[in-house]
Parts: C-alpha cells; structure tokens; sequence
C-alpha cells in the first residue's frame, strides 16, 4: 500500500520557504568556506570559466554536490508505531 502524502496547512509554508532559503544561504557559505581550505583561492570557478581547468571545475562540482546533498537529506523520523515506549 502506497503512503499518501499529506499536505501541510497553508501557514507553513511561508516557514517552509524561510527554511529552504536559510539552508540554501548556508550550503552557499560551507561551500566557499571549503574551497578556500582546499584550494586557498577566495573565487570558485564558474562551470563555464574557460580560465580553469577540468578538474578544478569538476572539483568545485563535486564539493558543491555533496555539500547540497547534505543540505537536502531529511532526517529520519520514525513513526508512531515504531517507538520503543509506544506499545506496539
């Protein structure tokens, strides 16, 4: 049996929108924190920046990739019935 998705009520989306935003500010952050402690140059190359190299484009890539991945993964709630003081 398929999970409906539930809908959240129309005031929380404005928090939702404030959340994904802040979260976005801060993966932007992490990322040029990183690249400059990896490659201790305060500018990231742009994936059309024809002044860099392949490697130094797919690099910032990659680092950019997982720092958005980490920043997308939602925690791991269980539901009711698995908590271990819920009875089931």
């Amino acid at each position: 049996m398929a999970k409906k998705k539930r809908k959240l009520p129309l005031v929380y989306q404005p928090v939702g929108f404030v959340l994904s935003w802040a979260s976005g500010a801060l993966a932007g952050y992490a990322f040029q924190q990183v690249w400059k402690a990896v490659r201790h140059e305060d500018d990231a190359p742009d994936a059309l920046d024809r002044e860099r190299g392949w490697g130094e484009i797919l690099l910032a890539a990659a680092i950019q990739g997982a720092i958005f991945a980490a920043t997308r993964r939602r925690p791991v709630v269980p539901s009711r019935w698995e908590l271990p003081w819920s009875g089931a």
